[in-house]
């Protein structure tokens, strides 16, 4: 069994500034290298790197790993994740006993950016070496138990601490306009503002 827990990776959480004129590689293309351009774009999707943060066990027998990447291209680099067994080429997870359903892991890959906690793979191994398997861009990158760090905390895919500041900044919004609007009904029932 593999569970998941993904997401779209949001440009603005990584600090990064991204030009609307970023150019995009649609990397599923390119590795059809059919011309010169598909060749080229095809080198530069192939510089994009799969990595892992860090791994929690979750002491239920599954594990929970942190993945990220590395864009070091001056181009947001695109490839399709897996949808109902079809796709996914370039872009694709697998884990204990064979290939699972994919998670809506990240399918766009922003130009000069570093993500540490893009998503988070749950999967639970028959053995401390047995990996999850990320085919990305024609490279094959196996993580295991052990070939990355204990988190601290159990890792949450940027979108899950994106989602909790929205909710925190939305209480605080409710909570700050019931306070004005108790203040402000005060200043009205003030004599002194209305003597003149």
């Amino acid at each position: 069994m593999i569970g998941f827990a993904g997401l779209i990776g949001v440009p603005l959480a990584t600090g990064t500034a991204y030009a609307a004129d970023t150019p995009t590689i649609d990397c599923d293309q390119a590795s059809q290298q059919s011309n010169q351009q598909e060749r080229n774009d095809w080198t530069t999707c192939q510089q994009l790197t799969g990595t892992a943060a860090c791994v929690w066990n979750n002491n239920n027998g599954s594990y929970t790993i942190a993945l990220g990447y590395k864009n070091p291209t001056s181009s947001n680099l695109y490839a399709a994740v897996p949808v109902g067994g079809a796709g996914g080429t370039n872009n694709s997870l697998n884990a204990t006993n064979g290939t699972a359903n994919d998670p809506d892991h990240i399918s766009t890959f922003w130009a000069n950016d570093t993500s540490v906690t893009a998503f988070t793979v749950t999967w639970y191994p028959s053995s401390r070496r047995d990996p999850v398997t990320w085919n990305l861009m024609g490279n094959t990158y196996q993580f295991t138990e052990r070939s990355a760090p204990a988190c601290t905390t159990k890792p949450v895919p940027i979108m899950g601490s994106m989602t909790a500041v929205g909710a925190t900044l939305s209480l605080l919004l409710v909570a700050f306009v019931f306070v004005n609007r108790r203040q402000l009904g005060r200043l009205r029932r003030t004599p002194w503002l209305h003597s003149s």
